[in-house]
């Protein structure tokens, strides 16, 4: 088994394809510490990596191998996921075809599955536990998460989590997020957002991902922040602290620091919206989210122009009036939504 090695990344894979790659690389008994350390880079980046491990060793561990024609059913295999949905997978021949290229290769890692009682438990084994939160148009919520961290979700917001023995993180995949990461030297935790991470030790700081950039702001301790290249992050970082943000582009290219006041940082999380010197684009987004009818701009142009306003989540037609009054735009309300635009 010494000529297998840790599975090279292709663009056709699915993460369901490497998963399986994976699985038969760790299980080889071959696998080198350099290797498992690229196999948790690789399940840290996404936490869509994080599910597809989890459902192929379930699939393993489902499976009868009595002999190696029960690892090839004709039926295509289906696992149910926890909130109840059924995804469907290729019949394991398929993948199972792809983890190595030797049958005999297959026979002795599928072997090793049953050698040993304690085989869930050996070395690399890290269980995982992923679970998923959202928040609906116009709400905000706070949740626990699992190593005793907190995150507050504005409105209209989704993120994953995925925990493990040695691993912690989120993957903000919408809107936008307040933490309250409770310290552990030992195992860091990380926020993705586009193709930017935040690593952090225990800290609080807030991440909006924005239409078109990721804004990191910090309120208290130390933040890291990384473009994502690759299968790590990149070596271009920067270190953030209480009253420092920085602005990501969604490709991950990292801008200057910036100075604010941390006690506006989490301001959102009490109702209140507060703009200063700020993108309309972007304050039409975030509005959007408090809001059933959404706020279209006419022309594109318009979001780069710049405004600083307050208003309350709850009444974001202030914002409306504010712009009618104090900018040279329009507001017409329409079937479709209400539309802002050059004032004639």
């Amino acid at each position: 088994m010494a000529d297998i090695l840790p599975p090279v990344e292709r663009d056709v894979d699915t993460p369901q394809e490497r998963a399986a790659r994976w699985l038969a690389y760790l299980y080889s008994g071959a696998a080198t510490d350099e290797g498992r350390g690229e196999f948790s880079a690789w399940l840290e980046r996404s936490s869509r990596n994080a599910r597809a491990y989890r459902r192929t060793q379930q699939i393993w561990r489902d499976m009868t191998v009595s002999g190696i024609e029960t690892l090839f059913p004709d039926d295509d295999a289906v696992r149910g996921e926890p909130d109840g949905k059924v995804v469907p997978f290729e019949r394991p021949a398929r993948w199972l075809s792809l983890v190595t290229e030797r049958r005999g290769a297959m026979a002795a890692i599928a072997a090793s599955l049953v050698l040993a009682t304690g085989v869930w438990r050996m070395e690399f084994y890290d269980p995982l536990t992923v679970q998923s939160y959202r928040t609906a148009i116009g709400e905000v919520k706070t949740f626990a998460l699992p190593d005793g961290s907190r995150v507050t979700l504005a409105a209209d917001s989704r993120m994953e989590a995925t925990f493990s023995k040695r691993r912690r993180g989120v993957d903000l995949a919408q809107g936008r997020a307040w933490f309250d990461v409770a310290s552990n030297p030992a195992k860091p935790f990380t926020v993705v957002a586009a193709r930017t991470q935040i690593r952090v030790v225990g800290t609080q700081f807030d991440v909006d991902y924005a239409p078109d950039d990721v804004r990191v702001s910090v309120a208290r301790g130390i933040v890291r922040v990384h473009p994502l290249t690759g299968r790590r992050p990149g070596e271009a970082g920067v270190q953030l602290v209480a009253g420092q943000r920085v602005v990501s582009s969604l490709n991950g290219r990292i801008g200057p620091i910036e100075r604010f006041d941390p006690a506006s940082a989490a301001l959102w999380r009490t109702g209140l919206l507060i703009y200063h010197d700020a993108r309309l684009g972007d304050v039409v987004a975030e509005v959007n989210r408090y809001r059933a009818d959404k706020i279209v701009l006419a022309d594109k142009s318009l979001g780069e122009m710049k405004i600083t306003m307050a208003v309350r989540a709850s009444h974001t037609d202030a914002l409306l009036s504010g712009l009618e009054a104090t900018a040279p735009l329009q507001i017409d309300r329409t079937s479709s939504g209400i539309l802002v635009r050059p004032k004639r």
